[in-house]
């Protein structure tokens, strides 16, 4: 949970300025970043120890949920999570999608001028359908 809210916090820092950037410049600076991050946080030995960050198994209720155990490699307990977790991801974009947010996301994202002409507010409309996946990938990790 520490580990989203400070994705959404790095997301909301450099989101602001690349509001008003478009196109390749905007995956420039997403790109130089994405290395900046890297290269000062992650090799960083203050944050990180010499000899890496040891992931646990991971575990839910009691079963072993990790891809391979020995010789076995993607073991059907490990399949049957990613179906449930596909299958929930599916349905909560569907369901945004379907939703006046999700549809005002759209119309930005097709042309932020006609969008605009309607009467969204395409700035906000923008910055905020950047944020939504940012902080997203790392609710799996609990």
């Amino acid at each position: 949970m520490l580990a989203s809210i400070a994705a959404a916090i790095f997301g909301v820092i450099i989101g602001i300025p690349a509001v008003r950037i478009r196109g390749a410049q905007l995956a420039v600076i997403t790109l130089a970043s994405a290395v900046a991050l890297e290269r000062f946080v992650f090799r960083n030995p203050e944050f990180t120890s010499a000899s890496g960050n040891p992931i646990r198994r991971p575990t839910m209720f009691g079963f072993d949920l990790g891809i391979r155990q020995g010789r076995d490699i993607a073991r059907w307990q490990f399949g049957m999570v990613v179906l449930v977790l596909l299958t929930i991801a599916a349905l909560l974009v569907g369901n945004v999608a379907r939703s006046a947010t999700g549809l005002r996301f759209l119309a930005v994202r097709s042309n932020e001028r006609a969008a605009a002409s309607t009467g969204i507010n395409a700035r906000p409309t923008s910055w905020w359908r950047s944020q939504w996946p940012r902080s997203s990938p790392d609710w799996g990790d609990h």
